[in-house]
């Protein structure tokens, strides 16, 4: 009896090792994907925050850029790992000003996921860029 229950913990404590790593990796990536959800919505909130501004006639392009900082610093990002494009009608925009009323502005902000990552892992497809962009008329 007493030989049983000694091979009994071996058992456990074997059993204990194989799943252990198994759960272990489902709780990091369960971490990973929710930070990479929360960084994607962010990224998306900034986008639409700078289309926002890009669409009031009169405003700038440094406006429309403080408008995405702002919005990336608010959702707790760094500010200086990602990059946005202002884009009207498939072609870039040095300037808001020759952009008339009622056009398409997009702006697009592309961020790699290996600045955000929290175990730098990437874990395979996550392993690419995190791309928003938000489009909206222009008024006026």
């Amino acid at each position: 009896r007493n030989n049983h229950r000694r091979r009994r913990k071996g058992s456990i404590t074997l059993e204990a090792a194989m799943v252990f790593p198994l759960l272990l990796t489902i709780f990091f990536v369960t971490i990973e994907f929710s930070w990479m959800f929360y960084v994607r919505h962010t990224i998306s909130n900034a986008a639409r925050e700078g289309a926002r501004v890009a669409i009031i006639p009169g405003s700038t392009t440094a406006e429309v850029t403080a408008a995405v900082e702002s919005a990336v610093r608010r959702g707790g990002l760094n500010s200086a790992s990602y990059s946005h494009a202002l884009t009207s009608g498939g072609s870039a925009v040095g300037s808001l000003d020759g952009v008339a009323g009622g056009s398409q502005v997009t702006v697009e902000i592309t961020a790699p996921w290996s600045q955000f990552s929290v175990f730098n892992s990437g874990f395979g497809v996550w392993g690419n860029d995190i791309t928003a962009e938000a489009t909206m008329r222009r008024e006026g």
